[in-house]
């Protein structure tokens, strides 16, 4: 599996931190070579990396690319969520639960204070307590409107993760079915009897990459079949890795769906997919 870095927000582990003073070679080995003015004479380096072989989560897009074994991570076009974190995905999550919790908190309190403003002016300048009201409703009117935008591009936006890891599967399940036809024909000129032709084809569709090794070694020692076979191994990798993302996917959309009120409102506004069927 390929991650393409670019763009994400990246939150590895410290793995160096040191506060140094101007007898310590550090000071101008890896900071500035000159005095600085006024300076306090220490100075601090940190270093964070993603260490091998530790556990990573990746969120973000997954695409098609040409490289072994054909499936990608990054940064989609109208992705607002690419991250590479050493924690895991419920850490993940949760931070990010927390931030949307918090500015809805932000929100609430501008209001408050726009309405306690609003109050005072109105003690001093004869504006009426139902001027105050029709304010804080156009307020939480629009703190609505924005919340049931947000729970719909929610699920459209879990629905289409859905299709893009479909659309990796049928990638590779055309890459496949083009492959067979090759296969075939290598079968054809070697001489095997057509029944034996047939069962050739059977077990290609059915994705039997490795009982079709077994079944026919004496094609191996054709060059041509050999090749169209790596292929077709190479294919079968790819397509269980699409699968897997794709049952990923489905699961996420579907677990999102059944929460309350989420999934209620998202159905209300029209998300009615057949995924959910």
């Amino acid at each position: 599996l390929w991650v393409d870095p670019e763009g994400a927000s990246i939150d590895g582990q410290d793995v160096f931190s040191e506060t140094v003073h101007r007898g310590d070679w550090l000071y101008y080995g890896k900071g500035p070579e000159g005095g600085v003015s006024n300076s306090t004479g220490t100075r601090r380096f940190t270093e964070w990396a993603l260490p091998n072989d530790s556990f990573t989560y990746v969120g973000g897009t997954c695409r098609a690319t040409e490289r072994s074994p054909g499936i990608e991570i990054g940064l989609g076009t109208r992705d607002k969520f690419y991250v590479i974190d050493t924690d895991g995905h419920a850490d993940v999550v949760k931070g990010l639960k927390g931030r949307e919790i918090w500015l809805w908190i932000g929100a609430l309190v501008a209001i408050a204070a726009g309405g306690w403003f609003s109050i005072n002016q109105g003690l001093r300048q004869d504006i009426t307590l139902i001027d105050v009201a029709i304010a804080a409703s156009v307020f939480l009117l629009i703190w609505l409107i924005g919340w049931l935008v947000n729970i719909r591009n929610t699920a459209r936006e879990l629905e289409n993760r859905v299709q893009q890891a479909w659309s990796l599967v049928d990638v590779q399940l055309k890459r496949r079915y083009d492959l067979i036809p090759g296969l075939v024909s290598v079968a054809k000129g070697s001489g095997e009897h057509e029944a034996r032709v047939q069962t050739l084809v059977a077990d290609l569709r059915a994705g039997n990459a490795s009982v079709v090794t077994e079944k026919y070694p004496d094609l191996q020692a054709a060059p041509a079949y050999r090749k169209l076979m790596e292929e077709l191994t190479d294919t079968e990798d790819r397509l269980a890795l699409a699968r897997g993302f794709h049952t990923e996917a489905l699961s996420l959309f579907r677990t999102h769906m059944e929460k309350f009120p989420d999934g209620v409102i998202a159905r209300f506004m029209g998300i009615r997919s057949t995924l959910l069927e």
